[in-house]
């Protein structure tokens, strides 16, 4: 109250008392869509081809067994991480 005079110290309700302001990226705009999309480019496309190039040519070698065991610890090691996680 001393250091701001009469001026209220808060705000009834949320939000800022006015928009913010909208900045034009102008020839920028187009950087700022294409890294995005490269990065999620990279990060689902690329691993998904991958794995089909894998699949592909390990077809006729698969043991089932040992691809439940891996799915089974696969999950067991996720399940831990997102208790530890959560618990965190």
């Amino acid at each position: 109250h001393r250091a701001r005079g009469l001026a209220a110290a808060s705000r009834i309700g949320g939000g800022a008392p006015r928009p913010a302001p909208l900045n034009r990226l102008g020839p920028w705009s187009v950087v700022a869509l294409l890294v995005p999309a490269a990065i999620l480019f990279a990060a689902l496309v690329v691993p998904g081809m991958e794995l089909a190039e894998w699949l592909r040519h390990a077809s006729s070698r698969w043991d089932v067994a040992e691809w439940l065991g891996a799915l089974a610890s696969t999950v067991l090691l996720s399940a831990a991480a997102a208790l530890a996680s959560t618990a965190a």
